[in-house]
């Protein structure tokens, strides 16, 4: 756990979110939601593996783990040929990984205002962060994600919102998440079906509260 301000630790889960600024929409149409993941996989991809997500209208949901320590600094050799590898600290490699990102929202508020000739922040802030250090967390976290839209009353089963990773389960499609992993961890797609049956009310608001505190 921690709070949205925690640096990000190589080989570390956590769920990422955010909220359009006040009542703004962060997609108001279907091609935001395409292109708001491929500057998600363009910015993040290198540093970030995806279990999950959801977008929805005026917020959205990743579960993520950062990538390990060796092929974080790799990465940011190669993208910064200036930096030198011995003078890397961990807050370095946290502050380089959180850069990107920040980088991601910058990229996605620009061409979303662009298009809609809009001005000023798009989100509430920089993306938030919650490390997930628990099992029993990180399967649950998966599944509220993927009931977040029938619990804000966006559809009435999590299939029926088509901007989830939930579908990518369904399917063999070159993907985002890292769906075996996933599949595996709830011992196969039967497991993986069953537990998405449901959530309750209570469990939903439970999750919420960990999320805020």
């Amino acid at each position: 756990m921690g709070n949205p301000r925690e640096l990000f630790e190589p080989n570390t889960i956590y769920h990422l979110y955010n909220h359009g600024n006040g009542d703004d929409l962060i997609f108001r149409e279907k091609e935001n939601y395409s292109f708001f993941l491929n500057r998600f996989k363009t910015y993040t991809y290198s540093v970030a593996l995806v279990y999950a997500y959801c977008l929805m209208p005026n917020h959205f949901h990743f579960l993520i783990r950062i990538k390990d320590e060796k092929e974080l600094v790799n990465y940011f050799m190669e993208k910064y040929p200036d930096l030198e590898r011995s003078a890397m600290s961990h807050k370095d490699i946290a502050d380089l990984v959180s850069r990107q990102f920040r980088s991601f929202l910058i990229s996605y508020s620009k061409s979303f205002n662009k298009m809609y000739d809009r001005r000023g922040s798009l989100f509430l802030d920089n993306i938030k962060r919650i490390s997930i250090r628990n099992d029993d967390y990180f399967t649950n976290m998966i599944r509220y994600i993927h009931f977040n839209p029938v619990l804000h009353g966006f559809a009435e089963k999590p299939y029926q919102w088509k901007f989830s990773s939930i579908h990518a389960y369904q399917s063999e499609k070159k993907s985002l998440v890292r769906r075996r992993e996933v599949i595996e961890w709830f011992g196969g797609i039967s497991g993986f079906q069953q537990f998405h049956q449901s959530i309750q009310k209570d469990e939903f608001e439970n999750m919420n509260h960990l999320i805020l505190e």
